[in-house]
């Protein structure tokens, strides 16, 4: 049996079992993998080491979800394969409208569609002018700014598509013809190309159906599959070469960015695709033993365990604010309590 190593920051490690089994599934497997990673569990290295057990003559896309992953996992994968692409989902979808669109350039604008909503609400709207509305009116412009957001979030046109969007965010609460307007928007959007907003870059290629043969790839690589839109779930297809691998990893539980359009279909898209394997990471590295413990006692059905060589670690139940020392963490539901020990804190002269 292979005896397959973790590098990372220029140390090398013992895989886990787990591990091993991915890296010898990328190396002599075939079809995709959706790894169900525990938090903790050096997923990202996982699957950025996985690289080094493919060809360097394949062309590999890592898509990181944010600039800062992106550049952390560039130091070490250019080193061992000149041929992997790293990438956010936004950096992609640029990249096709670069390759597809006759402009040769396309200006950035985060208020594109604000501004435009704005001066011409009154116009847009069914029911006149909108000072009407009164007290009301900066709700009605906000169920506006979001829906349009979801709908292009979850590639959506048709008018019931986007009122189906309601339900899934259920405080959104209609005043009159919110969803008209944002379909006529949506329409707009797609017809004026000369400015772009960063959440245009992975909805425009999928309504404008853009494609292109010098964006493809052998292998793609996903990291925090949870948080995939679904107009990221289907950029991913159109750069996927023929016969292409796809290796997500994620872990449900995890899936934080619900209010930016994380899509539990998509996760669910990436598993029940086919020729698809799941594999686990159930190692955390983050974890020490007695959190192991009280994890499992209280959610047995949670599979997460400590590493072999992980502390022991101390719960205490009874704490006051004397005990705090500089950079403790100090969490609390409500904001009035953390405002009233942030003052006692200050009166003993602590940071």
């Amino acid at each position: 049996m292979e005896d397959y190593k973790i590098y990372k920051n220029g140390k090398t490690y013992d895989a886990t079992e787990e591990q091993c089994n991915i890296f010898r599934f990328i190396q002599q497997g075939y079809g995709n993998a959706v790894i169900n990673a525990a938090a903790g569990s050096a997923k990202t290295t996982t699957i950025e080491n996985a690289i080094r057990y493919i060809p360097t003559d394949k062309k590999v896309l890592f898509v990181a979800f944010n600039k800062d992953v992106c550049e952390e996992i560039k130091k070490d994968i250019s080193k061992t394969n000149p041929n992997a692409t790293i990438s956010t989902f936004h950096s992609l979808g640029y990249s096709l409208l670069l390759n597809c669109l006759p402009q040769n350039k396309l200006e950035v604008y985060e208020h594109k569609y604000n501004k435009y909503i704005t001066e011409n609400i009154d116009v847009l709207t069914s029911y006149g002018e909108t000072a009407s509305l009164g007290r009301s009116r900066s709700r009605y412009m906000k169920n506006i700014f979001r829906l349009l957001e979801y709908s292009r979030y979850y590639c959506v046109m048709k008018i019931n598509d986007i009122k189906s969007l309601i339900d899934i965010y259920g405080d959104i609460v209609l005043i009159r013809d919110e969803v008209d307007v944002v379909r006529k928007v949506l329409i707009w959007g797609q017809e004026h190309l000369d400015t772009i907003d960063y959440t245009d870059m992975t909805w425009l290629p999928n309504v404008l159906n853009l494609i292109t043969k010098k964006i493809k790839y052998k292998y793609i690589f996903v990291d925090e599959a949870q948080d995939v839109t679904i107009a990221e779930e289907r950029i991913i297809e159109k750069v996927k070469d023929r016969s292409c691998r796809l290796i997500t990893v994620g872990d449900e539980k995890q899936r934080i960015n619900v209010w930016c359009g994380a899509s539990a279909k998509a996760f669910d898209n990436f598993k029940n695709a086919e020729n698809t394997q799941e594999f686990s990471l159930s190692t955390s590295f983050r974890l020490p033993k007695i959190g192991e413990k009280l994890i499992h006692d209280t959610f047995p059905n949670i599979k997460i365990f400590a590493a072999d060589n992980a502390i022991e670690g101390k719960i205490n139940y009874n704490v006051s604010l004397s005990m705090v020392r500089p950079y403790s963490m100090v969490l609390c539901r409500n904001t009035m309590p953390l405002i009233n020990s942030m003052l006692e804190v200050m009166l003993m002269n602590k940071k």
